[in-house]
Formats: structure tokens, sequence, C-alpha cells
């Protein structure tokens, strides 16, 4: 676990992200695959995180209908708005093909130049049939 840590923070300082600032860093860990259970791994680390390094963390699950954390739910991740204001994006997920709504979150963030860390699956993490809308 010590590795993902570093690789974590290594990002942020490569990125220089405002080292001088008050407030502390605003993670996001957007969560999604039925395989490697990322909605129970990534948790984990960002408890690691706000207790040693003081960060603010929010973890964005894929849900059902009901609510309730469904790796297997392909299409909502609902929360990916603390996106707007986070200073780093940790992604884990597998083959997701969110509604246009979630996506503009990930989109804005990945074309602002902050850091992301991706893992595992996160090389195809998402799979849509067709091109959406806006990135035609």
């Amino acid at each position: 676990m010590r590795w993902i840590v570093i690789l974590v923070f290594g990002s942020l300082l490569i990125w220089n992200c405002q080292p001088t600032k008050k407030e502390p860093l605003k993670l996001v860990f957007v969560t999604g695959d039925e395989e490697y259970r990322s909605e129970e791994s990534m948790p984990m680390l960002a408890k690691i995180l706000k207790r040693e390094l003081g960060c603010e963390v929010t973890v964005c699950y894929a849900m059902d209908s009901l609510g309730n954390i469904d790796p297997n739910n392909l299409s909502n991740i609902p929360g990916l708005a603390a996106l707007n204001d986070a200073d780093l994006m940790v992604l884990f997920t597998r083959f997701r093909a969110l509604p246009d709504s979630q996506l503009q979150h990930i989109l804005k963030f990945a074309e602002s130049g902050k850091p992301m860390v991706g893992f595992r699956t996160s090389t195809h993490a998402f799979r849509y049939n067709t091109i959406p809308q806006n990135l035609i």
C-alpha cells in the first residue's frame, strides 16, 4: 500500500499543486469496476491519505437506481461534481458508459491539466457503443 501513497502524492508533487495553499488537498476517487473491487480498496486508500496527510477525500461509487453501491452498474457514478474543485482525481473504473451529465465532470477535470492517477483497468475505463455527442 505504501507504493500507492507514493504514486498518488508523487503526482501532486510533480504537478506542484499550490504548495503554499492553506486548505487541505482535495482528492476525488472515482470507482467502478466489477473485477478488482475498487469500491473496497479506494476508500481504504482515501482513509489513509486523510489520516496521514490531512487530505479532504471524496469517493464516488458506481451505484444502482436505489442508491446502493453496485460495481456491475456501468452507467451511474453519482457525485462526480466533486471533481469541480478537486486537486487530484484517482480513477479506478472499467468499461463505464456514463450519461453526459456525469461524463462532463470527468472531461472538464481532464482538460484542466490537474493530475490524475489511473489504477489497473483505467486503461479501458470507459466503453461506449457510440461516440458521445460532446466528443464529436
